[in-house]
């Protein structure tokens, strides 16, 4: 590849950086903002928990077909059409918010229909970034993605959502839709002719033609069981989105006054910031340090890792509490862009999308038990006792499902091919 074909590659993955930098700013604002709103709508918390229900379904609902999706069309092509439709969505609330026409329910519905679309982004963008980069570059392209994620979603999105919802639900939306016209503005600006894709025995457009979405799904649930690296590295981030998820439901309990540790409120939004930005950090440095440490070795050693970070908050002073969230934070970013990598370099590119949201429908499908769950085993044994538990579960899922790393990719992913990505129409 010519230095010209190297800067132009830069430049366009800079483009595309600022595009999951705005719809990061768009998704955490959502997160924080759209509870918020719903408050502003009904005092019902029947009609609260819809809201929250609404904005989860999406990843188990949609992530399968958002794969399917983004390995039948050109995965730029799909994050295109799915930013466009989740701002006429949210414009769309916006217009019956302003003619006072946003029941609870429709609002609900609506919330969905922006989770949905924002489900086929993520998937298609995991899609994109090794269309987009050459493949010694992986780590560090997934590593800064990452990074920016975090930064929006936990970060700068959460920070400006209060001031956000100040302004009504009309004003809100039509804020959080001008950052997804960003997105969708940047994603536009990127040529197709820009993506590429590896050699493979099939295109995944033609293979588009021949076989039936129902296929195509099977085809990918198919080749994600028969890898049992990728199906073991599955279970180990469910695993971890699982103590995850039920850590963020019932730490409060724990830290925030009249908790043991006895902090305030503000004092705690400033813990998980600073846990959030040491994993921003990790996400930047994270090619240097698998530089250092095998890739392979990392994950055999990440769960434990996990647990003795996990078990250091059973200790009731800030100081090893705030030790063990970072570290956590950072083992999970690491983990992030290792894993994601990996299934970059070694699931063929016709079947990367439908493995990849298979992948991540099991990995995240399990927050929503693990929350509901956390609340009710630390009313029985206490928060101590949950957190021990999460400590032997991550143990125990190391040594009774250990990870192994294909030692050699597959030869038709070791060298991109040099050709461009012919636009299909969906």
């Amino acid at each position: 590849m010519s230095v010209h074909d190297t800067v132009s590659r830069g430049r366009t993955f800079s483009v595309f950086q600022g595009s999951v930098l705005a719809a990061g700013a768009g998704d955490g604002i959502t997160r924080v903002g759209l509870p918020l709103l719903a408050l502003t709508l009904t005092q019902s918390p029947t009609a609260i928990g819809l809201v929250t229900a609404a904005a989860w379904l999406p990843w188990p609902l949609v992530a399968i077909p958002a794969g399917v999706l983004s390995d039948r069309f050109p995965p730029l092509r799909v994050m295109r059409i799915t930013e466009v439709l989740r701002v006429v969505a949210i414009l769309a609330v916006v217009f019956l918010a302003l003619a006072g026409l946003l029941p609870i329910w429709m609002f609900a519905v609506g919330v969905f229909v922006i989770g949905a679309t924002g489900v086929v982004c993520d998937i298609a963008s995991q899609a994109a970034v090794p269309r987009l980069v050459d493949q010694p570059d992986l780590t560090r392209a997934n590593g800064r993605v990452q990074s920016i994620q975090m930064g929006t979603v936990q970060l700068l999105g959460p920070a400006v959502a209060g001031f956000v919802v100040a302004l009504g639900v009309a004003g809100a939306l039509g804020v959080l839709s001008l950052t997804y016209v960003v997105s969708a503005v940047l994603l536009f600006a990127i040529p197709l002719t820009a993506t590429r894709t590896a050699p493979g025995p099939t295109d995944p457009d033609s293979a588009a033609e021949k076989r039936s979405p129902l296929r195509e799904t099977a085809d990918g649930f198919v080749y994600f069981v028969r890898r049992p690296d990728v199906l073991k590295l599955a279970a180990h981030a469910a695993a971890i989105n699982f103590t995850f998820i039920g850590l963020m439901t019932v730490l409060p309990l724990w830290v925030v006054d009249p908790g043991p540790l006895g902090m305030t409120t503000g004092a705690y939004g400033i813990l998980w910031t600073v846990i959030a930005a040491g994993g921003l950090i990790a996400g930047l440095v994270a090619h240097r340090f698998f530089e250092i440490v095998p890739e392979r070795l990392f994950v055999r050693l990440c769960l434990p890792a996990f647990a003795v970070s996990v078990l250091l908050l059973t200790i009731p002073h800030v100081v090893p509490v705030a030790i063990g969230l970072t570290a956590f934070g950072v083992l999970l970013m690491f983990w992030n862009v290792v894993t994601i990598t990996y299934r970059q370099r070694t699931v063929p590119t016709e079947l990367f999308s439908r493995v990849n949201a298979a992948y991540r429908w099991l990995s995240w499908s399990v927050m929503p038990v693990g929350a509901a769950l956390s609340g009710t085993v630390a009313g029985l044994a206490g928060v101590q006792g949950l957190i021990v538990g999460y400590t032997v579960l991550l143990v125990a899922m190391a040594v009774v499902l250990p990870p192994r790393l294909r030692t050699s990719e597959p030869a038709e992913r070791t060298e991109p091919a040099e050709r461009t990505e012919e636009p299909a129409s969906p």
